[in-house]
């Protein structure tokens, strides 16, 4: 017999959707999402090739978070306005990214390891287990290490004081101290709370948002911002290999006779940049670019950490999981007793 609940449900005219429609239905946003220990579909590109992607979020430590004013310039014609920039940072980053190349699912571990043996001379008479164990340690000096270990820069330009005013006061609750001597030479952070040596937060979900880089100077000339996970990691890893790869060049000519003393102070000091660009950021699961002079686009010997656009998401305090959202239509409130106590910016600017 057919109960009620079915003939309504049965009558209904309301649309259904697939189970992996479900997945995303009612989300507040579009932009794909890691969620701990759960595969999720991602962009993914190689070189600027599209390539199918999968990821598994297996660990993430939040342990900073900052909040700096950033003057954002317009046209000749409109005022300039200062937007707030939420930064996170999270260690302990393991991350299981799948790829889909020629119809077959491989790692992104498995890619780099097939790549770095087509970068490397195999000696005679050695065996597949000493070959792959080299292969292993040239990806960990170039800074692979997906299994775990690795860092991941986050940030969201415009977002809402209320809102950021919020996942401060839980953080600096949760057990974070006050880090703001950390940037003193940077007047633009008003903001800084760090977990320092103690465990942070355990992450459960965050969003990740592409940069649109024909929409910045630097993204347009140089190619900065965020794209995905596997343009940032074997992008940072081609990095590193080609500074290594220079160092041993210049080491080499180092070892010339009749160099003179001008000339072997300027490989010296080449060696010297060359090593500082492949150890910094290194580690970083959302890439690394290197640092421009702001007015010439000079190239400098600075490599900074490259942020993934992130407004949404959630950590565990307390044993619960709590959501995080600091854009601009963000619902989330301090207690006001916090307000009460902290200084506040200019809301009045826009886009506040």
């Amino acid at each position: 017999m057919t109960s009620l609940l079915q003939k309504i449900t049965n009558t209904s005219n309301l649309a259904k959707v697939s189970a992996d429609e479900a997945e995303n239905f009612g989300r507040k946003s579009t932009n794909p999402a890691l969620v701990l220990n759960k595969r999720v579909k991602v962009p993914g590109s190689l070189n600027g090739i599209q390539i199918p992607t999968w990821a598994t979020l297996r660990n993430a430590e939040w342990h900073r978070i900052t909040v700096r004013d950033h003057n954002v310039a317009t046209t000749p014609s409109r005022e300039g306005y200062v937007s707030q920039v939420v930064g996170l940072a999270m260690r302990n980053v393991h991350i299981d990214i799948e790829l889909e190349l020629d119809g077959q699912i491989m790692t992104m571990d498995q890619f780099i390891q097939e790549f770095v043996k087509s970068l490397i001379a195999r000696k005679e008479n050695q065996t597949d287990a000493e070959f792959d164990a080299v292969v292993r340690e040239k990806m960990y000096n170039c800074g692979v290490r997906l299994d775990g270990g690795m860092s991941m820069f986050l940030q969201h330009m415009g977002a809402k004081q209320e809102a950021y005013q919020h996942a401060v006061e839980l953080f600096k609750a949760a057990g974070a101290q006050d880090d703001i001597q950390s940037v003193k030479n940077s007047p633009a952070f008003h903001i800084a709370y760090d977990f320092n040596k103690m465990e942070g937060l355990k992450v459960v979900s965050l969003e990740m948002v592409s940069a649109d880089r024909s929409q910045s100077v630097m993204g347009k000339k140089y190619g900065h911002g965020f794209i995905d996970l596997p343009d940032a990691i074997f992008e940072n890893f081609k990095r590193v290999w080609s500074h290594n790869t220079m160092i041993m060049g210049l080491e080499g000519e180092l070892q010339k006779e009749g160099l003179s003393q001008e000339r072997t102070k300027e490989i010296a000091s080449a060696i010297k940049d060359e090593r500082t660009m492949a150890n910094t950021f290194f580690n970083s699961i959302s890439g690394a670019t290197r640092r421009r002079d702001a007015s010439t686009g000079a190239e400098l010997v600075k490599i900074d950490a490259q942020n993934i656009g992130c407004g949404r998401w959630s950590a565990v305090i307390n044993d619960a999981s709590v959501d995080f959202d600091v854009w601009s239509n963000s619902d989330k409130k301090p207690s006001e007793s916090f307000t009460k106590n902290t200084i506040s910016v200019d809301t009045s600017q826009k886009p506040f």
